[in-house]
């Protein structure tokens, strides 16, 4: 600015000097138009460059000696693209002439308009009006200025281009209007300008420019001086917040002495707010103005409401929590600048009772770089420290090379953010973070990183960060915490589409107990006093920060080895794949170890009815995550066992989406196999359940005693399951369990009940016997199968059918879900007795269907013969006995005497039926 006002003074001069000339001269010349080229050489001689007049001058006498003139122009330095210099419309100047004898200078308003100022400085640093100054510098002398005073100075319609192409901005001034009060030295001139500009670079800027001041001229001491200056700048552009701002420049005084290159002023710039002002106020002072300028001085932001003024402005509000809010914002330091130099000293940056000091920033010219050779952080009870050192800072490629250090006390940190200290193992009394970096816009480097917690720590040799290739590495990464040691390597892609991180990283084998323990974890009990001793995890990570898969993922929780590869897709709606391996897990070791319970001898009582319970089996929150499910996967399990049941070769499907949960599971069980397909719909209203299952060749004996500890049956079992329930409350559960349950037992046993021993125990009663020594409660059986049909709470048979040697057994009855009561009527018939359980004693009931009727719970049945329809069947079968031997003594009579039995009556009582007698 103070050299483009320089030029302007210049020009102004030459212009006003060359006026008077010709002014003078015309006082002989009778047409000045014939001295043209005079005129023109004079100005080629004195400037190098060609002046052009292309109109008449035309001349005015007594009283005032005047002239006017038309277009004119001079041209552009060499080298440089546009034809003129500068350009002139019209300009018009009058003398008085009775005081030019007395040495004096009375000028009328002089009248310039249409001036154009073509300013350019090219990309090698050269312009196109040192070669003027030069001229000026090596001419100047000495010169005795007359006394004068100027009516005042008329601009308008003037324009300047500043073009800069060694930083590629343009700043253009148009519509510029110059208007001043009369000029007489040593008195205040009253100067007043208005101007449109527009300023380009990578956006445009526009805006428009009124300036009033008072200029104090002391030509002979070489002092200028502007008081009570005010600028007012409209800005208009899409960069400016709300695309439009109003800012005011002051100054009480601005003092410019030439003698002794000094300039001093006082200064002030508001933003004007709807409820206050943003002011930057600063003073500042200049030696050695025409050598070597040294500027020197101080900026003061005056403390503000960022809230108000980042909504005044139109900006985005800060996302900080509300006991965070950023209320009052200042600024203050000192500077010190040459040429070749900028140096900020004593900076303080105020935001509410936080503050960033730097005590000085070198910013060197010539060599274009900064160094900030200290600065210090003080913010949430925190203090941040560091360097840097800053080369080719205005370039495309600033390289970097500092240290950061920060030091904190988490616990204020999370009092002041109003978060609640986290149940850690440790007190959180101290943290540290300590770093170098180096590198430039394209390549950043940390080293050396170290992240400290109490005890717990984080180190990183180097992260490199390479824009252009669009990768930040981070390599042997370890974390060292609560007794786990971590290591891992890191490579992401997060500057352009797509976006992608890739990692691989390990946890050491450790202690899992010992970790519960330190995080005041109660540890449960388990089985197994070795279980949950060690756990280790590896894996590769992979995002693109909306899906994550984890391959080669290996947890090896003691012996056993979890191994594959598990995939969240779509963050927002998470999709979850996987697909894993688990060799041998045996679930009971992390299970509670079961109570021993006293043995007590008491009398005999049947075991209590399951309860039945109104408590939901699934609560709202399971209701809801089960809905928003998407998960489809596998998992492979080599040996398992659960509750005492041991499996082989598991494998499960497992898909969950639009609240439909489906589990197919297939496994080797206890000699035979298991094919199941589980569906539980939380879809709709209310939820359900549906099982398809199937059993081949189980053996049923060895998988109760393992399940219950009780071998209330066994044999070869194949069963068939086809069911489905309401999933609300086990109530409504056994209330609307509905479906089939077909089985087929062969060469088997079952407990509890001795069917043969029943049967002794009548016989013994119906020949009112003593009742036979008591036997073991089991019953063998070559095959029993039958069909359960749920329905309203009750499994109904009506076709259970039992074979053995010595037994032909048919059945139906129910059994009571929510009592666990059993109503079975068993018929029961011997059919060898030969062999089987005691089946020579049962010789005298061979042939006879025997009602038995089992009562009580599955656990403790009961059995009981129907005695009176035993009666019966005995007695009908005694009757029938009777019949028959009075039939036979009936045909061995008349046998014996059919020779005296006449052949009619022989007929007739051949003919009578004894049985039809005595019904």
């Amino acid at each position: 600015m103070r050299t483009l006002i320089k030029i302007l003074s210049s020009i102004i001069g030459v212009m006003i000097l060359l006026i008077i000339i010709i002014t003078l001269t015309i006082i002989f010349i009778i047409n000045p138009n014939s001295y043209k080229p005079q005129i023109i050489n004079l100005v080629k001689n004195e400037t190098g460059r060609e002046l052009t007049i292309d109109s008449n001058i035309q001349l005015s006498f007594f009283p005032w000696l005047g002239f006017e003139v038309g277009s004119a122009s001079l041209s552009n330095a060499t080298g440089f693209q546009e034809p003129s210099f500068a350009k002139i419309a019209h300009a018009k100047m009058q003398i008085k002439m009775v005081p030019l004898f007395k040495k004096q200078l009375e000028i009328d308003t002089i009248l310039v308009e249409g001036v154009e100022l073509n300013l350019t400085r090219r990309a090698d640093g050269h312009n196109n009006w040192e070669d003027l100054l030069k001229k000026e510098t090596s001419t100047a002398t000495n010169k005795i200025i007359l006394p004068f005073n100027i009516s005042g100075i008329e601009l308008s319609q003037a324009k300047v281009i500043w073009d800069d192409q060694t930083t590629q901005t343009a700043l253009h001034l148009s519509d510029l209007h110059l208007q001043t009060g009369m000029i007489v030295l040593n008195q205040p001139i009253q100067i007043q300008l208005t101007s449109q500009f527009e300023y380009k670079k990578i956006q445009s800027l526009q805006g428009k420019i009124d300036l009033n001041t008072q200029l104090l001229l002391d030509l002979e001491k070489q002092s200028y001086q502007l008081n009570t200056s005010q600028m007012i700048v409209d800005l208009q552009g899409e960069n400016i917040p709300n695309r439009q701002q109003k800012l005011t420049f002051s100054s009480p005084q601005i003092k410019t002495d030439l003698k002794q290159q000094n300039v001093q002023l006082e200064w002030q710039a508001k933003l004007a707010g709807q409820e206050d002002e943003l002011t930057l106020k600063g003073t500042m002072q200049v030696n050695q103005l025409l050598t070597q300028p040294l500027i020197q001085g101080q900026l003061q932001l005056n403390e503000f409401n960022l809230q108000k003024w980042t909504k005044q402005l139109g900006l985005p509000m800060l996302a900080l929590p509300k006991n965070l809010a950023i209320q009052t914002v200042s600024l203050a330091t000192q500077f010190i600048a040459d040429v070749n130099k900028v140096d900020l000293e004593n900076v303080q940056l105020k935001i509410d009772e936080n503050t960033l000091t730097i005590p000085k920033v070198k910013f060197n010219l010539v060599e274009n770089n900064l160094d900030l050779t200290s600065f210090s952080l003080q913010a949430l009870s925190s203090t941040l420290t560091g360097q840097f050192e800053v080369e080719q800072l205005l370039t495309a490629q600033p390289t970097i090379n500092g240290t950061l250090d920060l030091t904190a006390n988490p616990q204020e940190v999370l009092k002041r953010l109003g978060q609640s200290l986290p149940a850690l193992p440790t007190p959180l009394a101290k943290a540290s973070l300590k770093m170098g970096l180096q590198g430039n816009l394209q390549q950043l480097t940390l080293s050396d990183l170290q992240l400290m917690v109490d005890e717990q720590q984080l180190n990183i040799p180097q992260i490199q960060m390479d824009i252009a290739k669009d990768q930040i590495t981070v390599d042997h990464l370890t974390v060292k915490a609560f007794g786990l040691t971590a290591q891992g390597n890191l490579l992401a892609h997060l500057f352009r589409q797509p976006l992608g991180i890739t990692a691989q990283f390990k946890v050491n084998p450790f202690d899992p107990r010992l970790l519960l323990k330190q995080f005041n974890q109660t540890i449960p009990q388990m089985s197994d006093k070795n279980a949950l001793k060690s756990l280790a995890l590896e894996t590769q990570l992979e995002t693109n920060l909306s899906d994550l898969s984890l391959k080669n993922l290996n947890i090896q929780l003691d012996n056993n080895l979890l191994q594959g590869t598990v995939t969240l897709q779509n963050f927002k709606k998470p999709a979850t794949v996987f697909e894993l391996q688990l060799g041998s897990l045996d679930v009971d070791r992390y299970l509670p170890p079961k109570a021993v319970k006293k043995v007590v001898k008491t009398e005999k009582t049947p075991e209590k009815p399951l309860a039945t319970t109104t408590t939901p089996l699934l609560s709202a929150e399971m209701l809801q995550k089960l809905q928003a499910l998407n998960l489809e996967g596998s998992l492979k399990i080599a040996d398992l066992k659960i509750a005492g049941v041991k499996m082989t070769d598991i494998q499960l499907i497992i898909s969950g989406k639009e609240g439909k949960v489906t589990v197919l599971p297939k496994m080797n069980l206890y000699q035979g196999h298991y094919d199941g397909h589980f569906l539980l719909d939380v879809q709709n209203n209310p939820p359900h359940f549906y099982l398809d299952d199937t059993l081949n060749q189980v053996q049923i004996g060895r998988l109760l005693t393992d399940l219950i500890g009780k071998n209330l049956m066994s044999g070869t079992t194949d069963a068939t399951i086809k069911m489905d329930a309401e999933m609300t409350t086990l109530e409504n559960l056994q209330k609307t369990l509905a479906g089939t349950f077909n089985f087929k037992l062969i060469d088997g046993t079952l407990q509890g009940i001795n069917i043969g021993y029943a049967l002794r125990k009548v016989k013994a009663i119906l020949k009112k016997q003593s009742p036979p020594a008591n036997e073991p409660l089991k019953t063998d059986f070559s095959s029993l199968q039958g069909t359960l049909v749920a329905k309203e709470g009750i499994l109904y048979n009506d076709n259970l059918d039992v074979k053995s040697p010595l037994l032909r057994m048919k059945g139906q009855g129910h059994l009571v879900m929510s009592t666990q009561q059993l109503d079975v009527l068993l018929e029961t018939a011997i059919v060898e007795t030969a062999t089987g359980q005691g089946g020579k004693e049962l010789a005298d009931l061979k042939g006879i269907t025997i009602p038995l009727r089992i009562t009580g719970v599955p656990s403790q049945p009961e059995v009981k013969p129907d005695l009176q329809a035993i009666q019966t069947v005995f007695a009908e079968r005694a009757k029938t006995e009777a019949l028959n031997k009075l039939e036979e003594e009936k045909r061995k009579l008349l046998e014996k005497n059919k020779e005296k039995i006449p052949e009619d009556v022989r007929k007739l009582l051949d003919s009578f039926d004894l049985k039809n007698f005595v019904k």
